[in-house]
């Protein structure tokens, strides 16, 4: 996909996901790109939305919501930071209790990881999730591959 200013460029799975599901895809951006994985339920800026994500470009960073208040944009945990045009790997989970988990990693190099979880209780149990996948900076490029729908018991 191609950035255009405002965030409009996106990817949007219809289909919802719930506690015990998942998605892992592989994806690549360009330049100096701003992009945005997140699992989102509700109408945005309104008290019942939730967000949970991260940015996985030139930033990294997680991406929280709850309802029209802004979470928190925490840096990414882990031992690596990533570059352009080189491919990792995203995985997005939903556990029970409201429970995520955003990891991305290197697959030349799988022990280079960076992760952001939280457990964020019951006002984020049982609800059905919309991912999407956006690029926000004007004429950049986000490219995806090997998407996969995964489901689990529990996150580690």
């Amino acid at each position: 996909m191609i950035g255009q200013p405002g965030w409009i460029s996106g990817l949007f799975r219809n289909k919802p996901y719930t506690v015990g599901q998942g998605i892992l895809l592989s994806y690549r951006f360009a330049g100096k790109n701003e992009c945005s994985f997140t699992l989102d339920t509700g109408t945005w800026k309104t008290d019942g939305y939730r967000n949970f994500g991260v940015f996985g470009c030139t930033l990294t960073k997680a991406n929280l919501t709850f309802g029209k208040n802004d979470l928190g944009y925490n840096y990414l945990t882990g031992n690596f930071t990533v570059k352009p045009d080189t491919w990792y790997n995203l995985m997005l989970a939903i556990g029970p209790g409201g429970d995520f988990k955003a990891l991305i990693w290197d697959p030349a190099k799988p022990p280079n990881q960076i992760y952001f979880r939280e457990k964020l209780g019951p006002g984020w149990d049982g609800l059905q999730w919309t991912f999407t996948a956006k690029s926000g900076v004007d004429k950049m490029t986000l490219q995806l591959r090997d998407f996969i729908e995964f489901d689990f018991v529990g996150i580690k």
